[in-house]
């Protein structure tokens, strides 16, 4: 399980308050071993494009033990099952942990639908650590910049979708 805060859309899991001292989480949990059995998105995959450069921000908290996680928080085209194997049909930019994966680090993850670009961030995944993500598409310079603690982690300039893919938001 972890913490995210919450966005417009829906969402599956079981939903419970985690609000800290200094902000309100939206706790998603899920005892099924699904790739994405809790999660919380927009209701629809086609509220931007890469051509909008588009930026996304989300804060999330981990949970106090990580030791079996898959965390996925960014923009795509849908739900992703593939995400630890690299076999994709589906276009996205986002922030990876997955114990699946044995990712020991967030990992910045771009795909165009054919193909998938994992860049290791270096930043270790903690329990019981906020997050604040931000992800930054520049359209025409055709590359993601990833941020986490408003500290830039890596640029993706392969793999992205393409200008006119639509994308949704997400935290699974």
């Amino acid at each position: 399980s972890y913490s995210v805060i919450g966005c417009g859309g829906a969402y599956t899991g079981s939903v419970a308050n985690a609000n800290d001292a200094n902000t309100t989480y939206t706790r998603l949990t899920t005892t099924t071993a699904s790739p994405y059995s809790a999660n919380i998105r927009t209701g629809i995959y086609n509220i931007t494009r890469r051509a909008h450069n588009p930026v996304f921000i989300g804060l999330i908290s981990t949970d106090s033990t990580i030791t079996v996680q898959r965390i996925i928080v960014g923009f795509g085209s849908n739900l992703h099952a593939n995400a630890d194997t690299g076999a994709v049909s589906q276009y996205y930019t986002f922030f990876r942990y997955s114990t699946y994966a044995s990712d020991a680090n967030w990992q910045l993850v771009t795909s165009n639908g054919t193909n998938q670009t994992v860049t290791d961030s270096g930043v270790a995944v903690s329990a019981s650590t906020k997050y604040l993500f931000k992800i930054e598409i520049n359209d025409s310079a055709g590359t993601a910049d990833f941020y986490i603690n408003d500290v830039l982690v890596g640029t993706n300039s392969t793999n992205l979708p393409d200008s006119s893919n639509n994308l949704g938001m997400y935290a699974l």
